[in-house]
C-alpha cells in the first residue's frame, strides 16, 4: 500500500472517529456528568433538582463538552495534515527521484552518440544534474572523468617532445565540467587521466584531490588556481601553461625541471617545498628571451592565403 493511499485512510477512519465519539459524547456524556457532580455531593441529592436547573445544568456540561471536542478535534486535525503533508513530501520525493534516474539515463545515453552535439548535450545535462543533486554529484564527477578518458587521445610514451593537439568539442566541454563541478569539493575517487592528450583545455579553479595525471600533456592548458592536492603528476608536461595561484604544494612524483618551460605563474602559485622557486623563475624568463631572439616564422597556410 503507498503512503497517499494509507494516508487517505487514516483521514476516513480519524473522522469517522470523532464523528461518532462527539456525538456520543454529546448526547450521554452531559446527562451523566450533571448526575455523578450531584450524586458526589450529599445535599441536595439528584431527585432534588428542578427540571430547569438540572436542564441548564445538562446544557452548561453539553458547552463543556462541546470545547472539549473542539480542542481534541484540532490536535486530530493537526496530525492527519501533519501525517497528509509528510505522505505528499514523501511522494514528491519519490517523483523527484524518478525524475532524476530518468534524466542521468537519458544523459548518459547522449555521452555515446555519434552526434557531437548530442554528446555535448549529454555532458551539460549531467552537470546539471550535479549541481542539482547531492546524491549523484561523485556518480557524474566518475561518468564524465571516464568520458574524458575514452575520447582524449593515449599517449603511447614519454609526452614530452609531442606535439600537443586540441581537444575535440565534447572533451573540452567535459574538462570545463569536470574543473566547475570540482571548484568547491574534491572528488573521493581520482580522476584518472594518466598519459592523455589534455593540452589547451581549461581546469581553472579545479581541486583535483588524489588525481592521476602522470605523463599527461597539459600545455597551454589554463590551470589557474587549480588545487593539485595530492595528485600524481610525474611526467606530466606543463609547457606555456598557465599557473597563476595553482596550489601544487601536495604533488607527488614530480621534478622542479617540469616547470620551467611553463608560460605565467604568480605570487600566489604554491610550490612544493622543496623547489627553488627562484630556479624555476630564472629558467622561465630565460626561455622567454631565447623565445623573443628567435626569427618569426610564418606558417605555409598565411603564406599561401598573402594578398598577392
Amino acid at each position: 500500500m503507498s503512503r497517499a493511499a494509507h494516508a487517505r485512510i487514516v483521514w476516513l477512519v480519524g473522522l469517522v472517529l470523532v464523528v461518532g465519539v462527539g456525538i456520543a459524547a454529546l448526547v450521554y456524556l452531559p446527562d451523566w456528568l450533571v448526575t455523578e457532580s450531584v450524586s458526589a455531593n450529599p445535599a441536595p441529592s439528584p431527585t432534588d433538582l428542578t427540571t430547569g436547573e438540572r436542564v441548564s445544568a445538562v446544557t452548561a456540561a453539553r458547552t463543556a463538552v462541546l470545547f472539549a471536542a473542539g480542542g481534541l478535534l484540532a490536535v486530530l486535525t493537526l496530525y492527519l495534515t501533519a501525517a497528509r503533508d509528510a505522505a505528499a513530501a514523501d511522494k514528491l520525493d519519490l517523483d523527484r527521484d524518478a525524475n532524476r534516474t530518468d534524466r542521468y539515463a537519458d544523459a548518459a545515453k547522449m555521452l555515446g552518440d555519434k552526434s557531437a552535439s548530442s554528446r555535448l548535450a549529454g555532458i551539460y545535462a549531467l552537470e546539471r544534474l550535479a549541481k542539482e543533486s547531492h546524491a549523484d554529484w561523485q556518480t557524474i564527477i566518475d561518468v564524465v572523468s571516464g568520458f574524458v578518458r575514452d575520447r582524449a587521445p593515449q599517449i603511447e610514451g614519454p609526452a614530452k617532445g609531442r606535439p600537443p593537439m586540441r581537444p575535440t568539442a565534447d572533451v573540452d566541454a567535459a574538462i570545463r565540467a569536470l574543473a566547475r563541478l570540482t571548484n568547491n569539493r574534491s572528488s573521493q575517487h581520482a580522476i584518472w587521466l594518466r598519459d592523455r592528450m589534455l593540452a589547451y583545455s581549461s581546469l581553472s579553479g579545479a581541486r583535483l584531490g588524489n588525481a592521476n595525471l602522470h605523463n599527461a600533456d597539459l600545455t597551454e592548458a589554463y590551470l589557474i588556481k587549480v588545487d593539485f592536492g595530492n595528485s600524481e603528476i610525474g611526467a606530466a608536461v606543463f609547457t606555456d601553461a598557465n599557473l597563476k595561484g595553482a596550489d601544487l604544494r601536495g604533488v607527488r612524483h614530480c621534478k622542479q625541471e617540469q616547470f620551467y618551460d611553463v608560460n605565467v605563474f604568480d605570487s600566489d602559485t604554491k610550490w612544493p617545498p622543496e623547489f627553488s622557486v627562484a630556479d624555476i623563475d630564472a629558467a622561465v624568463a630565460a626561455r622567454k628571451r631565447a623565445l623573443e631572439t628567435q626569427p618569426t616564422q610564418v606558417s605555409p597556410s598565411a603564406i599561401n592565403h598573402a594578398p598577392k
